[in-house]
């Protein structure tokens, strides 16, 4: 969990918080409750438990080399375990060891094809591993500009090209990287440029930064939101984007409010558009005239989650698919969108809070459902015909 914003430091943004032998009895069900009028796919989505261990359940998921690992955000442990769910392996942990990891909290990670490992701090540290788990280095980001982060602001005139203007995004930090890059989501927090006061924010403000692997600085800062969001006074609590970087350098975004899909080049040069949208989403979205703490809080706990918006984006290049989860308003199911070749195949209900993360064909994997009062870590196998 994270401080969402500067002036709503009294409130933290909650994140969206059987076994083997209930499977056939849940595969079973989502095939009989997910046909639709395409019906053409032969969906079927199987239920996999995670072995449980002992874990703060405040954390995500990382795919691996066949592998799905658990990141305790808390305590910094990082769970190993295979596509089945079965345990294999703990690492790290917080402590000043050399197979441990000096951290207060993990905020966000990403694991690169090549085994190296990076944990981000909310400090703008960088912690490095590489693929035997040895640690490489510990490091920070160098924002740089006219405005330190954590420091105060100090500029008169907000210029949205200022990188320093900008911190991580840390409610939608997921983090995809090629060869020397990684690329994070970003949003300011200027008293004078931010989601609750500012128009120009959402027409000017950059929305993913570029960290330079050689020496994590901040290369660039680039992108856009959707222009649907100047429709609106201020919709802060409907401002977010997923997106993911496929293995020809393209760019996928999908905006919570806009049914249409971005593909880019890694210059934001905008290649292609498609896109329809879901079903039964209620989009009667409910905006802000202004700071006004309390309607934020109602907006956000409340009425959000009975809204619809789209909420992850994944693609695969083999096959010309591209995947977007919807939010289907506050009942038991989520919808999901299959495109191929920019053609909608199909349009299904999904269990709740399912979002595509990891392709491995014939089978597509989902992030995590966390159940902390239960202490059960559920992900998702997707496959079809």
């Amino acid at each position: 969990m994270k401080k969402y914003f500067y002036y709503f430091s009294v409130f933290l943004i909650s994140l969206n918080s059987c076994k083997n032998n209930d499977l056939q009895i849940k595969e079973n069900y989502f095939q009989d409750n997910y046909k639709t009028k395409y019906d053409n796919l032969n969906i079927r989505i199987d239920t996999i438990v995670l072995d449980k261990v002992e874990s703060s359940y405040l954390g995500d998921i990382a795919y691996w080399d066949n592998r799905v690992y658990f990141i305790d955000f808390r305590f910094g442990w990082v769970f190993g375990f295979d596509l089945e769910g079965n345990y294999l392996e703990t690492k790290l942990g917080q402590g000043r060891g050399p197979n441990e990891i000096d951290i207060a909290g993990i905020d966000g990670f990403y694991f690169s094809e090549n085994g190296n490992k990076y944990f981000f701090g909310s400090t703008n540290d960088i912690h490095i591993y590489d693929k035997n788990w040895e640690k490489i280095q510990k490091t920070s980001m160098n924002w740089g500009g006219s405005v330190q982060i954590g420091k105060g602001y100090t500029v008169k005139e907000v210029n949205p090209k200022d990188p320093s203007l900008y911190s991580l995004d840390y409610e939608h930090l997921k983090i995809k990287g090629d060869e020397g890059n990684l690329y994070l989501p970003i949003y300011s927090e200027h008293p004078e440029f931010n989601g609750l006061v500012s128009k120009n924010y959402y027409k000017e403000g950059r929305i993913l930064a570029q960290l330079n692997l050689e020496d994590y600085s901040i290369e660039r800062i680039f992108g856009r939101r959707t222009d649907l969001l100047m429709d609106y006074k201020y919709l802060m609590h409907h401002s977010a984007f997923s997106f993911d970087l496929n293995e020809h350098g393209k760019l996928i975004v999908a905006n919570e409010i806009d049914p249409t899909i971005y593909i880019y080049d890694k210059d934001f040069n905008l290649l292609e558009s498609f896109g329809v949208s879901g079903k039964e989403m209620d989009v009667n979205y409910q905006e802000l005239k202004g700071l006004d703490i309390k309607r934020f809080q109602y907006l956000y706990f409340e009425d959000r989650p009975k809204r619809g918006f789209y909420t992850g984006v994944k693609s695969d290049i083999t096959k010309n698919i591209i995947f977007r989860t919807y939010n289907k308003n506050n009942g038991s199911y989520d919808g999901l969108q299959i495109y191929e070749n920019g053609q909608l195949l199909d349009d299904i209900q999904v269990p709740k809070g399912l979002k595509i993360e990891y392709t491995s064909f014939p089978y597509y994997y989902s992030g995590p459902i966390i159940d902390e009062l239960n202490e059960t870590i559920t992900i998702y196998k997707l496959t079809f015909k």
